[in-house]
């Protein structure tokens, strides 16, 4: 029973560590939140104005073959004064679930690179009565770049992922009657890194 045990523990770390896998940290180190890889909560505990904060972002990409890679991303934002959310910081409170997807091409995630992600952000409503804040908005994203090795943590290799990306919003509003709002950005990302195990 030990041996197969162990042999079950050996080959589950073959698998997570065999460098298929892939966490990116985006906008880490550029004055931002890590977009998507972050942790934190705060309380402010101050009369009649009690401030609660939560801060979740994980995500996680798999080589499925040498070229191919696929991944998912979660982000949960919470900010409330009292209990409430005001629409001063409505879009403080959000969740979002992302799918990303990746042409590698050169082989592994050590290359050059090109990728489309599908982001769906989903924002609380304000417990104002009027709220006019953005409901709902989908953010599809092409993006082209380069991942080098720039060294190892505990064995495992960080790389440096600058790229540019293309992005179209749609945003909704809670308020009857409005229209979506579209729009586009051009973007040089600079400060984007990832850790492959």
């Amino acid at each position: 029973m030990k041996k197969l045990v162990m042999v079950a523990l050996m080959a589950t770390s073959a698998f997570a560590f065999n460098g298929k896998g892939m966490v990116e940290l985006n906008d880490c180190f550029d004055g931002n939140r890590c977009s998507n890889l972050d942790f934190n909560m705060s309380t402010d505990d101050v009369d009649d104005n009690e401030l609660d904060e939560m801060n979740f972002a994980f995500n996680y990409n798999y080589l499925f073959t040498n070229n191919f890679g696929a991944g998912l991303k979660y982000v949960s934002q919470s900010e409330t004064r009292d209990g409430d959310i005001s629409d001063s910081i409505q879009d403080e409170n959000f969740n979002t679930i992302g799918l990303n997807f990746f042409w590698n091409f050169d082989g592994g995630w050590e290359s050059m690179y090109a990728a489309v992600r599908y982001d769906m952000t989903s924002f609380e409503e304000s417990d104002q009565d009027d709220t006019t804040g953005t409901e709902n908005v989908t953010v599809t994203t092409l993006e082209f770049g380069k991942r080098m090795e720039m060294g190892k943590v505990f064995g495992m290799p960080v790389l440096y992922s600058p790229s540019a990306t293309y992005s179209m919003a749609t945003a909704e509003f809670y308020a009857d009657g409005s229209d979506d709002l579209k729009s586009t950005e051009l973007r040089l990302n600079v400060a984007n890194f990832a850790v492959t195990f």
